[in-house]
């Protein structure tokens, strides 16, 4: 099959993929309904997922956060959304102690949204605070060891607030600009012009010649000639791009502008 063929055969399967994860959360509403559960020998609706149906612990939670949520709002399975944003609609209703019917209210405003774009709105509406995000790093121990001691300087701050101190440190822009002495004739981006296109994109400028859609990806960040050194491309600003890794390589491999 060609490449709009594989596509439109993988809306399809993604369609039926969702139909079928919203017809098992319409099962499992019933059997908690019935109490099922209880009388195969689970505690809890999640222990018989775990154990009946083998999930992980995670998807497990969240087909028990969305099956609570369709018990508490009954129509929440013929609304569009799907088992992530019951989980969700279920967890920020329950943070927000919201009533039945104002949880419905904040499902039918935000029923079509993608999921982050749907929390803000939900959270919006329910009167919450922004979230919190968690963030997790694996470093050697050299690293750990500077932490701590950066931890130890700054002990009268947070966690937190360390990271956010070190992080507007490093974003601040209030220093003189160096004058770029690149060559154009070498084949690598030097540090200075490479950082002065870096603060301009800020992310992935590739943009799709079928949909429009730039990329934006922030990780993994590279600097890349719009016209290839190896076709007489210059290292200049004037001819350079910011792009993620994996939009790099595609270019290279598929030759794309």
């Amino acid at each position: 099959m060609n490449h709009e063929e594989l596509l439109e055969a993988t809306d399809v399967w993604v369609s039926k993929e969702r139909e079928s994860s919203l017809k098992v959360i319409e099962h499992l509403v019933e059997i908690a309904k019935r109490g099922l559960h209880f009388e195969r020998g689970s505690g809890s609706l999640f222990k018989f997922l775990v154990d009946r149906y083998h999930y992980s612990e995670s998807a497990a939670w969240r087909r028990v956060r969305a099956v609570e949520a369709c018990l508490k709002v009954p129509e929440a399975l013929e609304m569009d959304m799907g088992v992530t944003m019951l989980a969700l609609m279920d967890q920020l209703s329950r943070e927000a102690k919201a009533t039945p019917e104002k949880t419905r209210e904040v499902m039918g405003a935000t029923q079509g949204m993608p999921v982050k774009k749907a929390e803000e709105k939900a959270r919006e509406l329910f009167h919450l605070p922004p979230p919190k995000r968690k963030v997790v790093i694996c470093a050697k121990e050299e690293v750990h060891q500077l932490w701590r001691q950066v931890k130890g300087k700054l002990a009268h701050l947070s966690d937190e607030q360390i990271l956010e101190k070190l992080c507007r440190e490093v974003l601040k822009d209030d220093a003189p600009q160096k004058v770029s002495k690149q060559s154009p004739d070498a084949r690598i981006f030097g540090t200075v012009l490479r950082r002065q296109q870096l603060r301009r994109a800020q992310s992935c400028e590739f943009v799709s010649a079928i949909t429009g859609k730039r990329c934006g990806s922030i990780h993994d960040l590279e600097i890349d000639h719009k016209v290839p050194f190896s076709k007489g491309g210059k290292t200049t600003a004037q001819n350079a791009r910011v792009l993620c890794a994996n939009h790099n390589r595609f270019c290279s491999n598929r030759g794309a502008p």
